[in-house]
C-alpha cells in the first residue's frame, strides 16, 4: 500500500485568525454599556394629557428601546427602555395616529441611544390610532379612551406585522436627535 500523500500544511497568518473587530460608533468611544430599568425614559415625554394607554410586552431575548412617534411629523411622543421579559404601559397618550418603532440588542449606550451588539431595528407595519370619544346623553358625559397592547415578539394568533428599518428611519422626525454624517 502506498502511503497517503498530502500537500504541506502552511500556517495561517494571525491576522486571518482574528475575528473581525466590532465597529464601534464614535458616540460610543470610551462609554460603558448600561442596562436601564424598565420604564426609563430615553427622551422626555411629549403630549401627556391624553387618556390613552399602550401596554408593550417585550418577549424578545434582548432588551428594547421603544419609540412611539406621531405619524404625521415623526416627533417622539414616548421613548422608553423595556428589559427582556418585561411589560410596560405607556399612559397619558393623546389622541392621534402614531408609528411604533423599536430596537432590540445588547450593550445599551445611552449617549448613542442604541445598542452595540445584536441590534435589530423594526417598525410595526400599521399605525396605531388612539381616540378619545365623549358621549353626552341626557344623564351623563362619558369619555371612552383607546387602550392598545402590542408584543415586540411574534405571538401565536397575533395580527401585527413588523418590518426591518435602518437607524436613520428609526429616528426620522425625532426632535431630540440629530444624526451625523
Amino acid at each position: 500500500m502506498d502511503p497517503i500523500r498530502s500537500a504541506p500544511i502552511e500556517p495561517i497568518p494571525p491576522e486571518e485568525l482574528a475575528l473581525p473587530s466590532q465597529l464601534v460608533p464614535p458616540c460610543a468611544e470610551g462609554q460603558e454599556p448600561e442596562r436601564l430599568p424598565t420604564g426609563t425614559r430615553i427622551e422626555p415625554d411629549n403630549g401627556v394629557s391624553g387618556r390613552c394607554t399602550l401596554k408593550i410586552s417585550n418577549g424578545t431575548g434582548h432588551d428594547a428601546a421603544v419609540r412611539l412617534a406621531e405619524s404625521a411629523t415623526g416627533r417622539t411622543a414616548r421613548f422608553v427602555y423595556i428589559e427582556t421579559g418585561r411589560d410596560y404601559t405607556l399612559s397619558g397618550i393623546e389622541p392621534g395616529v402614531y408609528s411604533l418603532r423599536f430596537e432590540t440588542g445588547l450593550d445599551w449606550i445611552p449617549i448613542c441611544k442604541g445598542f452595540l451588539r445584536d441590534e435589530d431595528i423594526q417598525e410595526f407595519d400599521e399605525s396605531l390610532e388612539f381616540r378619545s370619544i365623549t358621549n353626552e346623553d341626557k344623564y351623563s358625559i362619558r369619555t371612552l379612551t383607546t387602550h392598545a397592547r402590542v408584543s415586540l415578539n411574534p405571538v401565536v394568533g397575533g395580527n401585527a406585522k413588523t418590518h426591518h428599518i435602518d437607524r436613520e428611519h428609526f429616528f426620522e422626525g425625532d426632535q431630540h436627535v440629530t444624526l451625523g454624517p
